[in-house]
């Protein structure tokens, strides 16, 4: 019964030595893997290089204008008890490129837009919003929507059509100018041989008295401007944004003074009809 026991004593500490190895081994190699001091503060160092490297660019990027911003636009159309001339120019924009939303300012006091109407006909592959008013307003129009979310706004009238070409021509052509309104109908004004002012568009075209095409300003009711310019025309002077609100015009005028100077000049005719006085087609010059 002895030798038995004395054979298998010596087995298990032979056994004990290699397990004792390995172990010595692994701490061997853990060591080696563990950063020294020095390695550890220098990772640490390269890690916060790194999060502020991060943070500048976010903040860069956070500053400057996005794809989406500099790449689609805006529709803003003011309307009032046109809603059969509405719904079709809705359905006309549909197929505007780069057009990212519309927003229909309804100045139908009392009324509810046709917000169903225009769902039951869907899908629509451009959101619609409907921001209903307090008041008839024509300046309603120029309010800094918090909907906006590019910086190009085409302003359209209700009963305005330009056809898909054009306005994506004249966007091609905003974003070269985006300091200036780029639009379809100019006006002018001259001195006339009497020492009188003369108001018009193309009828003042001849060169000779009314410096050919060359315009003081450009109509909003079917022009492209920067955003900016909502905010600059709520900042005027009370006693401007009162006259408009009491001749319910002028509001033109009163952005084309908030924009950059520019002598407008004629670029390329542009096909619009006039849906919601008449059917015929007439045109008009695209001007900068």
């Amino acid at each position: 019964m002895r030798l038995p026991r004395l054979w298998i004593a010596p087995r298990r500490g032979h056994l004990v030595w290699p397990i004792l190895l390995v172990l010595l081994l692994i701490g061997v190699v853990l060591m080696a893997l563990t950063p020294s001091a020095e390695e550890h503060q220098a990772a640490h160092f390269a890690k916060f290089q790194r999060r502020q490297q991060s943070d500048t660019e976010r903040s860069e990027n956070h500053n400057q204008p996005s794809v989406e911003e500099e790449s689609r636009f805006t529709i803003i159309m003011q309307t009032y008890n046109r809603t059969d001339i509405l719904l079709k120019l809705l359905n006309h924009c549909q197929a505007m490129p780069h057009l990212h939303k519309i927003i229909i300012v309804w100045n139908n006091i009392g009324k509810p837009p046709p917000q169903k109407l225009w769902d039951s006909l869907g899908p629509h592959p451009i959101p619609i919003i409907f921001k209903p008013q307090n008041n008839n307003l024509m300046r309603n129009r120029l309010q800094p929507f918090p909907e906006i979310e590019t910086d190009a706004v085409l302003m359209l009238d209700d009963d305005t059509l330009v056809s898909v070409p054009d306005v994506t021509f004249a966007f091609s052509v905003w974003k070269r100018f985006q300091d200036q309104i780029v639009g379809f109908v100019p006006r002018k004004h001259v001195v006339t041989d009497k020492r009188i002012y003369s108001y018009g568009s193309f009828e003042l075209q001849n060169p000779e008295i009314s410096g050919g095409d060359h315009y003081s300003m450009v109509l909003i009711g079917a022009a492209f401007f920067h955003r900016r310019y909502l905010q600059l025309f709520e900042k005027q002077d009370k006693a401007v944004l009162a006259l408009v609100d009491e001749t319910q015009n002028c509001d033109d005028i009163s952005l084309s003074n908030r924009s950059t100077c520019a002598i407008w000049k004629r670029m390329q005719e542009a096909d619009i009809k006039e849906c919601g006085i008449d059917q015929s087609i007439y045109f008009s010059d695209l001007t900068v």
